[in-house]
Parts: C-alpha cells; structure tokens; sequence
C-alpha cells in the first residue's frame, strides 16, 4: 500500500548516520534514545486536485485521490539521566529536518516512477508535544502533514493509437480595411 510506502521513505529521509527513524511508535526506556513515524488519519483534499502532474492527467481521475495524511514523528528517550536532554536534542533536529528541502517540497520522494503509487507534493511540520514530566512512557511526537496524490499501483498508464500525422489547418489572412 501506498501510505507503508511513505512512512518507509519519510523514515529514510529523516534518518542520519547517528540516527535511524523507524516507523511505528518509538519505543521508550531502552539504551538509546529512538525515532520512528507513522501515518495516523488520511483526509481526502479535493484541493490538491488542480496540482496533478502533467503525466497524471492521462489517468481518470477519479482514480487519483488527493489527500493530505496526518503522520506522527515519535521520540522516545533512553533510560538514564540523560535520555530526556537526548531525547529533545534529537527531537529538535528532527523538526529542522522536517523544513529542509528533500522532506518539506517532497523532491526526496520518488516522483518519476509512477508504478510507486503515489506522489508526495509538500510536507510540513504543524505541531510538537513534549512529554511531561509524570507521563508514561515519555515521548515527543511531531505532528506533520503530508499533502500527496495516490493511484492503484497497478493500474497501466492509458494509451491511444499512435499519431503518424498530425493535421493543421492554416487559414487566410484576416483582410482589414485601412482607415
């Protein structure tokens, strides 16, 4: 399904070499501070239909929804003294992460392979809840939107007969009379 397919990349995206987002919820407690995110609703945006791409529009388009998905980015601290500090040094960079270009314009995801499933056209971050201190288990969530597009994967690209010629028509001048 196309929303597993996002979460994976949105995961991908947000990693870095000190840190692998998961999807899912990020587990608290244990010997390193984790991220993962996952969609939790999908709207239908009838909007966002005016922006369908150029290669999209050969498709019915009742077989393209607009939607904007409503994913959460979870940080779950380690255990220890210094697993909350962590946890919000990560979570910050996770938002910042959210803004940079590749994520926030949705240029990371892949848009040439239409057999993907979907088209990813802008993400943004809308809200962060801390934890407080009494809660159980602890953890930031991140609150993104996500506007995209998605078809059946499997559905063919529509074709018609080849054009051999193309026919124009010129027509006579237009004779105006001089004043």
């Amino acid at each position: 399904m196309s929303v597993e397919r996002i979460e994976s990349r949105l995961a991908e995206l947000l990693s870095t070499s000190d840190l692998t987002v998961g999807t899912g919820v990020a587990a608290t407690g244990g010997t390193a501070t984790t991220a993962a995110v996952a969609v939790e609703e999908v709207a239908p945006r009838e909007a966002l239909a005016t922006r369908l791409p150029v290669e999209l529009t050969h498709r019915q388009l009742r077989r393209v929804s607009c939607v904007t998905l409503r994913a959460v980015l979870t940080v779950g601290p380690a255990s220890g003294a210094d697993g909350r500090g962590e946890a919000l040094g990560i979570a910050a960079g996770l938002w910042w992460r959210c803004e940079d270009a590749p994520v926030a314009t949705g240029t990371g995801f892949p848009a040439a392979d239409l057999a993907e499933g979907y088209r990813v056209l802008g993400v943004r971050p809308v809200g962060w809840t801390t934890p407080d201190a009494p809660e159980a288990p602890p953890r930031h969530r991140i609150s993104l939107e996500v506007d995209a597009l998605f078809w059946p994967r499997e559905l063919p690209g529509e074709a018609g007969t080849e054009i051999a010629q193309a026919l124009v028509r010129l027509t006579d001048p237009v004779e105006v009379a001089t004043p």
